[in-house]
């Protein structure tokens, strides 16, 4: 059986608003089906338990790496929870966190972001 989603999305509440309005449109203009707490999380069921479960329906976990990030005892689980199947998003110059064997990081800090995002 397939994964119901390609990727969930990981982010801090501090940088939703890139999250909607970059990266999100971006997605969809590729054709990608992600999964994020604030469209699919159910309101009767536990931030952790719902994490999980998105987390294992879905191909990879997109990190969107800030210093918000860094900040959050959720998000480090979220990306040892992926498995390795993670590609990291770094927006600013946050410091890699230790991540899972096989992650992939796509460094918009750098002046290519073009490349960066073809990347992705």
């Amino acid at each position: 059986m397939g994964a119901e989603f390609d990727v969930f999305i990981s982010y801090r509440r501090q940088d939703r608003g890139w999250v909607e309005n970059t990266l999100l449109p971006k997605l969809r203009a590729w054709g990608v089906v992600y999964a994020i707490d604030f469209v699919h999380f159910s309101q009767t069921a536990s931030f952790e338990q719902e994490m999980n479960r998105f987390i294992g329906a879905s191909k990879l976990t997109i990190v969107v790496l800030t210093a918000n990030w860094t900040e959050s005892p959720f998000t480090l689980f979220e990306a040892d929870a992926s498995g390795g199947r993670v590609i990291v998003v770094r927006l600013d110059g946050a410091p890699l966190p230790s991540l899972p064997r096989g992650s992939s990081v796509i460094d918009l800090t750098r002046i290519t972001v073009d490349r960066e995002w073809a990347a992705l």
